[in-house]
């Protein structure tokens, strides 16, 4: 069992006391702090408030130390140092209101603890901002493993609440919920008034959401009633009792020993080779009569390969905890400090620059970790250099030092619904899809049943019988032939996994060419029976999630038929909805791109220079953002805002920069465009389609008829992709040519359209630019430095020197408006 409390102490300092009486109180495993108002450098306070607790923090450093008593916001989490789990910290660089921690219940199942204190004022903006950081982290590590976010959300989503509540951010936090399959535990019956977290107001702003595949597993989650214990803050805590769900291992774990099919010599493989050969003299003479027969031949065979291999070929295992920077010098810097603080611990562990053995030990270890660091930034620096590198001139190189720096970890957790009922342990996942399997192939009535394609298939058993009965009961085409089996054999993929028997591809594809003969044995003998071998029934069962599936409740009948009524739906991979409105869609673009760019940033991005970074940004997460913005019509001021406000997320997160830092220097230092204005050009090169289709095709005849419709009938006010493309051209001066196009029938080629619309938008949206920055004096510095050079020399200097934290630096300096 796992608990964890949340409480908004508002202020550490008066709250100490209480908070060890909630200690007592609720033996929690984890506490999730929010509002402790400490300033940085005081943050090892809360190391003092419980002896028995470790904690992570992170303060708001917005705060002026000078003037300021206290700081203000921050979150922290404190855990049990007797807690069984292994506790992994999670940093959220790009923003001081969110803190989490990674619980590792086994190797191959963690749960994720977030900590979060979302904005208490009425800017609607900034909270959606937070809002948006926080969605990214849920939905990242929601990949793998459940998600527990706990904290002060400042908003409630419960009705009774919302006349003493902000409507706006209600919404915000529910949709936040709805989005990604997190349930608010303590508040499952959102009408009941009763339980609050918040006194003056008595509304509920403090919570635990939790996965919807860990709801199952809560045990209890109250709000602790006002008066049970002595509080100084005007909040309430949450307790969560939780249940650590059963967790299979796999079968094929890390640690097991392999033969190490890679480092096998010539000489392996041909003793290996020898050996099968003699094993198969043995195997031949075994009976093969009767399914009992065929059985124990099958085991044999699996069981001597695997034997074989393990005497003729090295074995080695996987070693996670490798370190590819150890090199000779930190192996004789790290043997030498072994041996220093042996000494020192023979000699009773003294403690001063008096004694010899202590002063030994101390310069050993410094010189060790000197040694270690400096080998690990040297690896480091060059594995990103070589991505680098390898991003201009060679693709299939850098997508493999990519997925080489990816964490691999994977949440291998099986939990199947089968019949409303949960299935976690592997006997329960088998026995369900032996059910489901069941009831798939028992006959049952149904009026959907596809008769026609039932007479189909028996005219095929029928002639595939007639056939048998013409081969001696054999299949067409006779028994399997020898040359088959060797064929097959020598095309086995090598390195794939193996099964639930451990045997791989290599055990065969090495083996003697007499083996190939007692497997030829087996596979007729499969068919002459009619039955698999018991052995090769086993398997591994891992539970893919394929998503949630919605249920339509809306149904109206057409004659005999039933219509289910939607009010959105997905058209080649683009939604749509009822009012045709791109709002929707274009949110759900960001969040889609949000999930893009924090796949590729887990790569290390932080080491990459980021026009290496941009050029990932630019090849995978721009069209998965832009597809399909051709028909974005009718885009409204507030959905170019969610366009703009998450590419500058993006390239702020890219360059390293605070996230208050101008959104102008930031696209400007990395030579992205605007996504509004990726979307106009889009739009015109969708133009150019249009006007070059076949005028047969349908889709041709309508958009002339669209386009006359416009222009000829200016009383009939038309919506869609004519007026935006108008527009745009008309902001552009580029009218004239679609007016030439209704009369003459004439359009540029697709080069020729192709530079018209860059070198207009382009010159455009330059003269904008230079125009907004020279009336601001906070561009003053960014401007003068610039001027001789382009916006992008600090990352351009970067590559060429190999000196990115300089760069970093330097760049941080630049883009600091002046005081």
């Amino acid at each position: 069992m796992l608990s964890l409390v949340t409480w908004n102490v508002r202020g550490i300092m008066s709250s100490s006391v209480c908070l060890s009486e909630l200690f007592k109180y609720t033996n929690c495993d984890i506490a999730v702090l929010s509002e402790h108002k400490l300033f940085n450098h005081s943050l090892q306070f809360l190391n003092t408030l419980d002896n028995n607790y470790h904690s992570l923090g992170i303060a708001d450093t917005s705060v002026n130390i000078e003037t300021s008593k206290c700081g203000k916001g921050g979150v922290a989490i404190m855990y049990k140092k007797t807690l069984k789990f292994n506790i992994k910290p999670i940093n959220c660089p790009v923003s001081e209101r969110i803190l989490g921690i990674e619980i590792q219940c086994n190797e191959n199942y963690s749960i994720f603890v977030f900590s979060v204190y979302l904005p208490a004022d009425s800017n609607i903006q900034n909270y959606k901002y937070e809002m948006n950081i926080v969605e990214d982290y849920v939905s990242n590590f929601s990949k793998f493993g459940p998600v527990i976010v706990a904290g002060d959300f400042n908003t409630s989503c419960r009705v009774t609440d919302l006349g003493r509540t902000n409507v706006n951010k209600s919404i915000v936090f529910s949709d936040f919920m709805l989005r990604n399959n997190i349930i608010p535990v303590n508040a499952s019956t959102l009408r009941d008034a009763s339980s609050f977290t918040y006194i003056p107001t008595r509304t509920l702003l403090d919570y635990f959401l939790v996965s919807e595949e860990l709801a199952g597993d809560v045990i209890s989650c109250e709000n602790i009633p006002e008066g049970t214990l002595s509080l100084t803050s005007d909040h309430l805590p949450v307790f969560l009792k939780l249940s650590i769900p059963y967790v299979c291992n796999s079968t094929n774990s890390c640690n097991n020993v392999w033969p190490s099919w890679r480092k096998a010599s010539e000489s392996s493989l041909g003793a290996y080779n020898e050996l099968t050969n003699k094993i198969a003299d043995q195997l031949l003479d075994l009976p093969l009569c009767n399914l009992s027969d065929l059985d124990t031949l099958a085991c044999k065979l699996t069981d001597k390969l695997k034997d074989c291999a393990n005497e003729t070929i090295p074995s080695g295992s996987f070693n996670p905890k490798t370190k590819p920077y150890w090199s000779d010098e930190v192996k004789q810097a790290h043997t030498a400090e072994r041996l220093a603080r042996r000494k020192w611990i023979n000699q009773g562990r003294p403690r001063g620059a008096n004694f010899p053995s202590y002063v030994e030990y101390k310069s050993a270890k410094n010189e060790f970790r000197n040694r270690q660091r400096f080998a690990y930034n040297a690896y480091m620096d060059n594995t990103y250099r070589e991505i680098d590198e390898a991003a201009e001139c060679d693709v299939r190189l850098f997508w493999r030092l990519i997925s080489r720096q990816k964490n691999r970890k994977t949440n291998q957790i099986s939990e199947i619904l089968h019949h409303n009922r949960k299935c976690k342990s592997p006997e329960d996942i088998s026995n369900a899809f032996a059910d489901f399997y069941a009831d798939v192939y028992t006959p049952t009535e149904n009026s959907k049943f596809d008769n026609d394609f039932k007479v189909h298939v028996t005219e095929f058993v029928d002639r595939t019988l007639e056939s048998c009965a013409t081969n001696n009961g054999l299949l067409p085409g006779g028994e399997i032939t020898l040359y088959e089996i060797e064929t097959v054999v020598r095309n086995l993929k090598l390195r794939k996994a193996p099964g639930y028997d451990k045997l791989q591809n290599e055990h065969v594809r090495y083996s003697g060419k007499k083996l190939h003969t007692v497997i030829l044995r087996i596979f007729n003998a499969v068919i002459r029976f009619g039955r698999i071998p018991l052995c090769w029934k086993h398997g591994l069962l891992i539970p893919l999630f394929k998503g949630y599936r919605t249920e339509l409740d809306l149904v109206f009948n057409l004659g005999d038929k039933s219509v289910n009524i939607s009010t959105e739906t997905k058209h080649l991979g683009i939604l749509r909805t009822v009012d045709l409105s791109p709002s929707t869609d274009i949110q759900h673009s960001c969040r889609k791109g949000r999930n893009a760019y924090f796949a590729i940033a887990g790569t290390g991005s932080c080491l990459l220079n980021p026009l290496t970074v941009c050029g990932l940004y630019n090849k995978i997460v721009i069209p998965a953002v832009l597809y399909g913005c051709e028909l974005w019509n009718g885009i409204k001021p507030k959905d170019l805002r969610c366009l703009e406000t998450f590419q500058h997320f993006i390239v702020k997160h890219i360059q390293g920069f605070p996230k208050r830092t101008r959104s102008d220097m930031c696209e400007s230092m990395t030579n992205l465009e605007r996504l509004p204005i990726l979307v106009e050009k889009r739009k015109l090169m969708f133009l150019y389609k249009l006007c070059e289709m076949k005028a047969q095709s349908l889709t041709k005849q309508i958009f002339i008829y669209r386009l006359f419709q416009y222009f000829g009938d200016t009383s009939r006010k038309q919506h869609g992709f004519i007026p935006d493309v108008t527009n745009i051209l008309s902001k552009y001066s580029l009218l004239n040519f679609l007016n030439s196009y209704m009369f003459t029938g004439c359009f540029p080629t697709k080069l020729q359209w192709k530079n018209i619309v860059n070198g207009a938008i382009n010159q455009h949206e330059k003269h904008r630019k230079e125009e907004r920055m020279r009336s601001d004096n906070d561009f003053t510095r960014f401007l003068r430095l610039s001027e001789n050079n382009g916006y992008d020399f600090i990352w351009q200097y970067a590559k060429y020197t190999g000196r990115l934290r300089t760069a970093k630096h330097v760049a941080k300096l630049w883009s600091t408006p002046p005081d």
